[in-house]
């Protein structure tokens, strides 16, 4: 049987790693880069309003056919809403810097 001092150490302990862990969450909820790939997700989310993307990769050509595939994305992009346009617009600069920060500042990047 352990000693209530044994016990009430465990207690204490439990209580200061919840609150260790508490501050981890939030520092990495809080971390630019996963703010910037909650907004990415949001956009992506609310193009689904404009876009359907089933639709969209049933109709697309082969990946091999490059011409095609120019083809496609510039009739794609004159027969979309301007808003679709804007989301995924602002989702592609939104990767790019996401991706800029883990490359070129590697100390603040968490992955």
């Amino acid at each position: 049987m352990e000693s209530t001092q044994n016990v009430r150490e465990r207690g204490l302990t439990k209580r200061i790693m919840r609150r260790v862990y508490l501050v981890w969450s939030i520092r990495l909820a809080l971390h630019p880069t996963t703010l910037k790939v909650f907004i990415v997700a949001l956009l992506v989310f609310r193009s689904m309003r404009y876009v359907s993307y089933t639709n969209v990769l049933a109709n697309m050509p082969s990946l091999a056919d490059i011409s095609a595939q120019i083809e496609f994305a510039r009739s794609a992009m004159h027969h979309a809403q301007p808003m679709a346009l804007i989301l995924l617009s602002s989702v592609a600069w939104l990767s790019v810097w996401i991706v800029a920060d883990t490359l070129f500042r590697r100390k603040e990047a968490w992955l």
